[in-house]
């Protein structure tokens, strides 16, 4: 009796442990944290490159000529002022290119949480076709050693025995597939998350409406923000070729021993400039192009994350209507039981018919729990496609 306690409060306290540990591993988190970081500090950078450098310059010159040395220390500044929008535009691009880059690591993070809950689902559906096969190869056990009885009796055919053994060896298979396959998906899944398995509670996905879909779809949010930064980047360009004004200046402290001169002087100044490119309609032609190109993927990308949207909820219908011709099959299978079970008692069948039954209704029952899970994987693979999906991370 002590010895269960202690078995018990020993797994309670073990998974209590394990359940502390993030989902995914922390080396995968702290990758994705500092990828974040990076696109923060460009977007950052490019919202403010056209701010032109402080120049800090100093020189010290000496001759034959001269009994001392010359120096001279000085700022210096160019600054743009007016790019015909262009710094307004460039400010803007660099919102967007953040947003746009969020998105894709947003999409990147929340891919490796759909990797990780249809894996653990997957995982689970494997452990339930073993105790199907389980199932289903006592049926063939028993059915091989009928066949085989009927056979020395001249009631069956070798045909008819061949069948039967072929499909004890189909079960076998069915086995061995299922056991390798459990073991490459544990394999798969030790590489996303440090927790055992049975820590990780997995949760009851519900399916989203077709306006939540197409709100949250973080490809669609990526291929938009593609177009806005198409757009900002063909303003850009185009600004470049426009009027610009800058403002100059320096401010600079210069000593000459050898004219007994030393003093501080200043420059200020103002340009006003506008290139003449032989290549500004094909700049601008290229970049028009390209926006083009980006206002049309939108369409295509909704096109296809609409028809994928279509094909889940399908697939989720067509396995709902699966689970209702299970669940007809199990009633169907309990009458039977009941009925054989009382003709065995009565000598009218044998106890063969009894367990072939017994064991299909169990197969049935399990087939139940398996399309669960595969409407549950469907389920899945809408929600991490849109943001509704960071719901489920820790």
């Amino acid at each position: 009796m002590f010895k269960t306690l202690f078995m018990i409060f020993f797994l309670l306290v073990f998974n209590l442990l394990a359940s502390d540990k993030p989902l995914l591993r922390v080396n995968k988190q702290d990758i994705i944290n500092e990828q974040k970081k990076e696109i923060e500090a460009n977007a950052q950078k490019t919202k403010y490159d056209w701010v032109a450098p402080l120049n800090l310059s100093s020189s010290y010159s000496k001759s034959d000529t001269q009994n001392d040395g010359v120096s001279d220390s000085s700022i210096n500044l160019n600054q743009d002022v007016f790019r015909s929008g262009g710094i307004f535009y460039k400010i803007d691009y660099a919102n967007v290119k953040l947003q746009n880059a969020l998105s894709s690591l947003a999409l990147e993070n929340s891919s490796m949480y759909q990797e990780l809950f249809m894996g653990l689902l997957e995982y689970k559906k494997l452990d339930f076709i073993l105790k199907q096969n389980h199932f289903t190869f006592l049926n063939t056990e028993i059915d091989v050693f009928l066949k085989t009885q009927q056979y020395k009796t001249g009631d069956a055919d070798i045909t008819e025995l061949n069948r039967a053994l072929r499909e004890k060896n189909s079960a076998l298979k069915v086995k061995l597939t299922a056991k390798q396959a459990m073991i490459e998906k544990e394999i798969a899944l030790k590489k996303l998350t440090d927790r055992e398995f049975d820590s990780i509670e997995i949760p009851k996905f519900e399916l989203i409406s077709e306006d939540e879909y197409k709100e949250a779809n973080y490809n669609l949010l990526v291929a938009s923000t593609n177009k806005e930064l198409a757009d900002k980047e063909y303003k850009i360009t185009k600004s470049s070729y426009l009027p610009t004004v800058s403002i100059n200046g320096a401010y600079g402290y210069r000593d000459n021993p050898n004219i007994n001169f030393n003093d501080d002087y200043y420059t200020i100044g103002a340009t006003l400039s506008m290139p003449l490119d032989y290549n500004t309609k094909a700049a601008l032609q290229e970049r028009k192009a390209i926006y083009m190109q980006n206002s049309l993927k939108i369409q295509e990308s909704k096109i296809d994350e609409m028809a994928s949207y279509e094909a889940g909820v399908s697939k989720i219908k067509n396995y709902k209507a699966h689970k209702e011709v299970t669940q007809d099959n199990i009633k169907l299978y309990t009458k039977l039981i009941d009925i054989t079970d009382k003709a065995v008692q009565s000598g009218l069948k044998t106890g063969y018919d009894l367990q072939t039954l017994q064991n299909t209704k169990k197969i049935d029952e399990l087939e139940i729990e398996i399309s669960d899970i595969n409407i549950q994987i469907e389920l899945a693979k809408l929600i991490f496609t849109t943001n509704k999906g960071e719901n489920y991370y820790e």
